[in-house]
């Protein structure tokens, strides 16, 4: 690999094509950032010729088979900010000068504008990073200047906003950043493609605007402009396809779009009506698992419709595929159909009420008042937000609570488990999530919660998410704890603790609001070990590490408490030190002793 330090702004205009370094994807992060980190430099102060090399290497650089290497390219570029500043270079008072000002201008950003298509198609994170830099509100503004609208038969415009519109899209597909569609309305700024006579550009719009709809956006697509019967249609080509690919998109990208408009409740039936059945059928019918599994899913989903269950239900040549495919040797494939079966078999087993009608007619049961040690809580969630529960799982545990938790994704492979440990639960714990809304496993266990009337906590586990459709729904009037990381994490864990005391969960000696105590380690430290133990020798061991102005402050702590003030400050740092600063009035040079005196205990 070929790399040199980064040159002083002064010298970057200077510099030959041939010096601007090579990405090699296949070194180190290090390597590998600071090769970014020189190209960034020429990005932000080269020659408009040079910065479209600079573009044209980073988008080579994204083609390749090793996800390994393909995550390490991700996160350098992320943490390199090459896209922020190609965003920068995108910006004009008059958006009229991004291909009109001169031709190094109109190459450089329609070269800028591929390169953000083809990455964010490849790296979430990329496409994660550009949300948050701003990337969304000026791409749909750029989506509803006029005077480009006007003239798209015009070969650079047509090129340019094709990636643009193809960018939303991709970025659409993730379920982290939908908030700043929702703020930037871009779905709305998509409709008027959908007139286009670019049968491309078309389908890109309508797979991008129920990307990155909202509920209430849906409604408006597809009242209005046949959104779903359009992506059928281009869904049914790509199958006829030997690529599977019709007009550019996958036909991956299009189910996921039909997946996405399946979830809002309305358009369920809708879909069915579209004829979608056959066409599901045909692809369940190739030798793709992951377009199986897809299919599945959004089938899955279509079956909260009691009319849709009981369409697929009367199908005998699809329900004989769906039993096949229950015994498939992918794991994915055989969860989602074995959940769709199950699905089907609970809806016309009964007549069930709409989600909506359910859920505001749902009278919740009293508060037990009784101990409920004897039974389990419940962990309805996402596998995208992992890392947040299986944090609270464990956390749960350390307080000696019984935990079920699906850890493995088994889905469908065990609903029936699900159902009793839902029934034997003495409390559920929902972690609400753009993901959760979206994902038929995690409806199938909030709706069978509500069913048996178990008492459950809603969590955010998502920041900025606003439950909408049918989570709206479930969550009605209740308050959630904010888990997103919106908030410090002590303060939220202690309002769930005070939760669990009041479904009588948890004891009320398992908190203190004094010290907040966020998790005991599991090998609790006695304090006999530190031959600190009454009042007297902590006054002994203050004066020991000249601490003898503290004294005061610890006039009725013993070694116990001592200890637990260690804990408290690895794992509630933050109220330690407010604590210490604010109720004890310590000084910043006594803080510091202080602690460093604790940490030798």
């Amino acid at each position: 690999m070929f790399s040199i330090k980064p040159p002083k702004d002064q010298d970057i205009g200077k510099l030959p094509a041939a010096v601007i370094p090579t990405i090699d994807v296949t070194t180190d992060r290090k390597t590998l950032c600071s090769t970014l980190e020189t190209i960034n430099s020429i990005l932000r102060h080269g020659e408009s010729h040079q910065k479209l090399e600079c573009v044209e290497r980073i988008m080579l650089a994204v083609y390749g088979d090793d996800t390994k290497q393909s995550k390490n390219y991700d996160k350098a570029l992320v943490k390199t900010k090459v896209f922020e500043t190609m965003l920068e270079l995108m910006k004009f008072k008059d958006y009229n000068d991004l291909l009109f000002k001169d031709d190094e201008t109109r190459d450089l950003n329609i070269g800028i504008a591929s390169c953000i298509m083809n990455v964010t198609n490849f790296l979430k994170g990329v496409g994660v990073a550009i949300a948050e830099a701003g990337g969304i509100s000026l791409l749909t503004d750029i989506c509803r200047f006029k005077p480009f609208l006007k003239i798209l038969q015009n070969e650079h415009i047509y090129s340019f906003m094709l990636s643009v519109v193809a960018i939303l899209h991709n970025i659409g597909r993730l379920t982290s950043v939908p908030q700043y569609f929702s703020e930037s309305k871009t779905a709305e700024a998509l409709v008027p493609f959908f007139d286009s006579k670019d049968e491309r550009l078309k389908i890109y719009a309508f797979i991008g605007a129920a990307q990155t709809c909202n509920d209430s956006e849906i409604h408006m697509l597809v009242d209005t402009k046949g959104v779903i019967s359009s992506i059928l249609k281009y869904v049914q080509k790509a199958t006829e396809s030997c690529n599977y690919c019709y007009g550019g998109a996958e036909l991956k990208e299009l189910m996921e779009g039909i997946e996405k408009l399946a979830s809002a409740d309305p358009n369920k039936k809708k879909i069915l009506e579209a004829g979608a059945l056959p066409i599901f059928q045909t692809i369940l019918d190739l030798d793709k698992p992951e377009e199986q599994a897809l299919t599945a899913r959004v089938l899955w989903t279509m079956t909260f419709d009691d009319d849709v269950a009981k369409e697929v239900k009367s199908s005998k040549a699809l329900l004989d595929k769906l039993e096949i495919l229950s015994k498939s040797s992918d794991k994915a494939v055989r969860s989602n159909v074995k959940g769709l079966l199950y699905n089907i078999e609970q809806r016309c087993k009964k007549k069930v009420k709409a989600e909506d009608q359910f859920f505001a007619e749902q009278k919740p049961s009293k508060i037990k008042t009784g101990k409920q040690q004897d039974k389990h809580l419940f962990i309805s969630y996402s596998w995208k937000e992992k890392e947040i529960v299986l944090k609270l799982k464990d956390l749960l545990q350390e307080k000696g609570l019984p935990i079920w938790i699906d850890t493995e994704q088994m889905r469908g492979s065990t609903l029936q488990a699900m159902a009793e440990a839902v029934e034997n639960a003495a409390l559920v714990l929902i972690c609400m999530s753009e993901s959760y809304k979206h994902s038929p496993n995690c409806r199938l266990e909030s709706e069978y919660t509500y069913r048996c009337g178990k008492e459950y906590i809603p969590l955010m586990v998502q920041k900025y998410y606003k439950p909408d459709g049918w989570l709206g729904a479930l969550l009605g009037t209740k308050l959630f704890i904010d888990f997103s990381g919106k908030y410090q994490f002590e303060p939220k864990w202690n309002e769930l603790i005070k939760e669990l005391q009041q479904h009588k969960m948890l004891g009320n000696e398992e908190t203190n609001q004094e010290t907040a105590i966020v998790a005991t380690p599991v090998e609790s430290i006695s304090s006999t070990k530190l031959k600190i133990s009454t009042i007297d020798d902590v006054k002994q061991w203050l004066i020991a590490n000249k601490l003898e102005k503290c004294c005061h402050h610890f006039e009725d702590v013993n070694g116990e408490g001592l200890l637990q003030l260690k804990y408290m400050r690895h794992d509630a740092p933050e109220c330690y030190f407010k604590m210490l600063s604010r109720k004890l009035k310590l000084s910043v040079g006594e803080t510091l002793n202080f602690t460093a005196a604790l940490e030798k205990l």
